[in-house]
Order: structure tokens, then sequence, then C-alpha cells
């Protein structure tokens, strides 16, 4: 606790002599004036010897002060270097992750720009690539183009139904085979002769529910009646209206000689809205003087007294001199006045005489703004050159700024040193994916980022799927040569059934006619409708799933893919059940 004041009553002569108080113990500002008066002093305590003490600690003090400046000042220069050199670190690739995290669980790239970054690729699915032992995307190229080349020849044997499906829907119907309409719309023939939805909605036409008789004509006469009830009034006595009155038009006149009004509170510009631009306010009536005005000046954001020539049409009023105003006592917030006198002096000389201190410099103008104060040369309070926000960062400093600079230095050097120090101070090579090379280190693969992209949403190893994918391949080309053989008999027993027919009809036979149907099956069945009365087994031409030719029904054989049911016309697949999905082809021929 500081000593602020020394009385005589509470310290005894003598009982406090210069062996007892420590230097710059008792300053200037712990005395008051007058507190020490020559009476008080004994002979050895001489006015010019207190003098040169003071001006003693006075030059100490100034000196302080030149120090504390100076090591200020080394402090901002030490500062800022370690600044440049924490920005040079950071200003590579490592760039994009210094101030925030990278999205979790994702595997990195370097970007168009050099920088670290995360690719779509989950972490886990980098695992998928550990037992590729060749390119990944030209293996998965080769495997399509097998699997292209093998489903090419199914496509033959569909082109002529798939020409008479479409012939089936090119009228009006075309519009609306593969497409839903707009929901709930009136249906029309567009310009095209085709099915099309109107902006008249479901709701609307609704509406036409119970019309008698042409709708325009009707409304044609409810014009006329209410053209007929537009009428104008005018009342010779007195007219006393109950309810509320509500008036819409632009203007309402008045001639009242007395009005006489219960409302306490008026409302003027009651429909005003959003931000207000035009004056509100009363204007009186002063004959060939002109008006009177009590307004509120929306451009000056004040109330005004004043005389204006505007007449009341008139939204914003030009005043053409203030209006006296006679009142009581005013009441205000704050003065303005240029007169202002007391005894003789004017308001600024009273307020001069009470800034003449250290204050004198900025009584009457502003400090350069957001700046730490000092006393210059005079005395006097002056701005340095040492911002508010410079100032501020002293806030919560426990120790001495040097050594913590120092300290954080070596922390930030040691925090580079591992992986990441191939990447301080220049990017990586654009759009690649980046690995740990030999010595540890973080750099990038001959792995483009595009390429890495293409694991996203992988599940499981690649290397793994492909071999599977090439052992099922070669299953299917073993399956296909297989099929070809039996197409190739059947397409030749079927040529014998066309002469056969052909025969036939030369001698008096009937004519059948192919049917071609399709279902998808539902895994909850194996029975499917043919969709014509076929009366033989002869005549089911064809049975496939998916494209894949089924084993013709032979009767009392076991190798059936399916079995033909004359009694109700469909197919029953000999296995129990099949996935769901599938698209079940039957071509048939029909009398």
């Amino acid at each position: 606790m500081a000593l602020t004041r020394v009385t005589k009553t509470v310290i005894s002569d003598s009982a406090i002599d210069a062996d007892k108080l420590a230097n710059n113990t008792i300053i200037t500002r712990h005395i008051a004036d007058g507190a020490i008066t020559a009476a008080k002093l004994d002979a050895d305590a001489s006015v010019t010897s207190l003098e040169t003490r003071i001006n003693a600690n006075l030059n100490v003090l100034d000196a302080n002060a030149d120090a504390i400046e100076s090591r200020r000042v080394s402090n901002v220069t030490e500062q800022t270097a370690i600044e440049a050199r924490r920005v040079a670190n950071i200003a590579g690739a490592i760039s994009t992750v210094t101030a925030g995290n990278l999205t979790a669980s994702r595997a990195l790239v370097s970007d168009g720009a050099g920088k670290i970054s995360v690719s779509t690729v989950p972490s886990a699915n980098l695992a998928f690539i550990l037992n590729a032992n060749s390119d990944v995307q030209l293996q998965i190229d080769s495997l399509e183009k097998r699997r292209s080349d093998n489903s090419a020849a199914g496509l033959v044997n569909i082109n002529g139904i798939e020409t008479r499906r479409v012939n089936n829907i090119a009228g009006a119907v075309s519009t609306i085979t593969t497409a839903d309409l707009t929901a709930d719309r009136a249906l029309i023939s567009t310009g095209a002769g085709k099915v099309g939805v109107s902006a008249v909605t479901a709701t609307e036409i609704g509406h036409l529910d119970g019309v008698s008789s042409a709708i325009q004509t009707q409304i044609n006469a409810l014009e006329a009646r209410r053209a007929a009830n537009l009428v104008s009034a005018t009342f010779t006595d007195d007219v006393v209206i109950t309810g509320n009155l509500i008036i819409n038009g632009d203007t309402t006149t008045a001639n009242s000689v007395n009005m006489v009004v219960q409302d306490r509170m008026l409302m003027l510009a009651n429909s005003a809205t959003g931000a207000p631009a035009a004056d509100v306010g009363l204007l009186f009536n002063r004959g060939n003087e002109g008006n009177a005005a009590f307004f509120y000046d929306e451009s000056a954001s004040t109330f005004k007294l004043s005389d204006t020539k505007d007449p009341s049409s008139n939204t914003l009023l030009s005043p053409v001199t203030a209006s006296n105003l006679d009142v009581g006592i005013v009441t205000s917030a704050s003065l303005v006045s240029t007169a202002i006198t007391q005894n003789g002096a004017t308001l600024n000389d009273l307020i001069s005489s009470n800034v003449d201190g250290a204050i004198s410099t900025v009584n009457d103008t502003n400090l350069t703004a957001s700046r730490a104060l000092a006393s210059d040369g005079s005395g006097k309070i002056v701005v340095s050159d040492v911002t508010a926000t410079e100032l501020g960062y002293l806030d919560g400093v426990t120790s001495a700024i040097q050594t913590q600079f120092t300290g954080a230095e070596t922390r930030r050097t040691n925090n580079i040193a591992g992986a990441i120090s191939s990447v301080l101070t220049s990017d990586l090579t654009a759009s690649r994916a980046v690995v740990s090379g030999s010595g540890g280190k973080i750099e990038v693969s001959a792995v483009t980022s595009t390429e890495i992209g293409h694991l996203d949403g992988v599940t499981s190893a690649i290397q793994t799927q492909i071999n599977d994918l090439e052992s099922r391949r070669n299953a299917n080309v073993g399956v296909a040569a297989a099929n070809d053989f039996v197409t190739f008999t059947r397409l030749n027993a079927n040529l014998n059934v066309v002469q056969d027919n052909v025969a036939a009809l030369t001698g008096g036979g009937i004519l059948l006619s192919p049917h071609h149907n399709v279902n998808t099956s539902t895994s909850t069945s194996n029975v499917f409708f043919i969709g014509k009365n076929i009366t033989a087994l002869n005549n089911v031409i064809s049975v496939m799933i998916d494209g894949v030719q089924q084993v013709r029904d032979v009767p009392g054989t076991s190798n059936n893919d399916f079995i033909f049911h004359n009694a109700n016309n469909t197919i029953q697949l000999t296995e129990a059940s099949i996935p769901a999905g599938l698209t079940v082809q039957t071509f048939t021929l029909f009398s």
C-alpha cells in the first residue's frame, strides 16, 4: 500500500530520516499543495538542495522512459521479423492447412495450385489398391470392352422387336410413354396432335362443376350490373355513422367552421412504410402572408417552426425563415449557441481557462484515431506512432516479450522438422496423390488426383474385384459359345417349323401370328403369363431372362429351364425363385 499522506499528528519529530527512506519513495503527487512550508523545514533543508534532488529524480524518470521506449521499438522490430519468417515458412503447399482442419478421413491430393487438399475418396478406400498389379483403369476398360463384345450379339435378336414397339407408340400417346405428365393439370391435344398438359390446374377445372351456361356471358352480365351500382350521393342534413368510416381516396376535404376531435393522439402519414423520405407536419394558412409550418424536417432529422411558401400538396417543405417561439421554461438535453456570456466573459473564454494544462492540445480538436497516447517535450498530450491495436497486444503479457519470442521461434523450428519439412516453402506438383517418401517426408506420387478420384465408392479390394470379373468373363465366354450352338440348333428347328407351316397353309392350315410379352421378376414367384392363348408347346418360340436364352421344355427330360402350362397359358421356371428386377421375355405364336 502506497504512503499517500504524512501528518504531524501521526509521526513524531525526527521519526523518519533519509536513511529510512528508499529512493523515489515520496514523489510530488504524494504531497498536497501547501503541505510543506518553510516553517516546517529545518535549517539544513534548503530549497536549492530540494530542487537539485527533484531535478535528479526527474532526469532518472526521463531516462527510464527513454529506455522503455527504446526496448519497445526493438521488440516491435524483432516481432515483425519473426512474423515475416513465420509467414514465409507456411507459404508452400502447407498454407491450406495451417489454420483449419481437413475434412476427416479423406485421401490427400495436391490441388490445381499445388496446395494440400482433400479428395472425395475416403481414406479407407486407399487400402483397395494395395494388391493392384497393373493400371486399374486399363484393367476396367479391358473388362468393359469384353463385356460389351459379349452382349452385342444378343442385341441383334431384339432389334426387330424394338422397331415394332416404337411403331406402336408413334401416335398421340408418344409424349407420355416414358415420362409422367405434370401432376394435377387439365389435358389437351398439342399443336402436333399429341397428348399434352395445359396451364389449367385440376383444382381450377374443378370450378366448372355446376356451371349451367357460358361463363364469359355470365361475367359480362355481372360487370354491367356492377357499373350500374356505381353512384355518388350528396347529403343536405346531418349524417351519423355509428360504425367505423373508411374513406379510400386521395383527398378528404372538411369545410367545417369548428372541428372537434376526441382522439388524444393524431397520426400523420399513417400509410408511410420503409425508410422515411418526406417531411411530416402541420401547415397553417396565413392568407396572403403564405403559410406557417410546424413539421419534422426529414433531411435534417429535426422538428422546425418556419414560414414557408409551400402549398399543402408538397411533401418536402422549403422554409423561408425560422419562426419565433414564445414559451415559458425550455428543457433541453443540449444547447447550441454562439452568443452566451456570463459577467462579460464569453462561454469560449470560460471554457478555455479550464484547459490550459496538458489537455490544451486536445480540448477542441480530435486526436489521430486509435493511437497510444504520450506526453510531448512540453508536457502536453500527443499521439504516438503506436496504434491502439498494437498497444492492445500487450494485454495479458506475463513475462518479457523477447524471451517469449525466442522460445516461440525455437518451438516453431522444432514443429516443422518432421514429414512436413519437404512442403514448407515450395508447392507440390499440382493434382497428384500425396504419399510418404523413402525418407518419411511428404511427396507426390505418379498417381493423379483424377485417377485417385476413381476410387470413390469402391467397397473392397480392387484387384480382387478385377480377378473375379475376369473369372466370370471367362465363364461367360464358355456359356456364350454353348448358347451359340443351342441358338443355331433352334434356328434350324424353327426354319423346319416355318417350312412345315408354309406347307400346311398351302394345304389349308391355320396362320399363326407372333406375340412378344415382357414381365419383370419379383422374387416371390417363378410363374409368368404369356399373354395369349397358346395351344401347344411348339408355339413357344423362345424364353429369355435378361437376354439369356432358356432351354426349351422337353417333356420327359430333366434339363429343362422352364415348363409350359397349357391350361392357363403360363411358363414356369424350374428354378424355385429368381432375383427381383430381371426382365423375362416370351416369344410365341398364336392363332
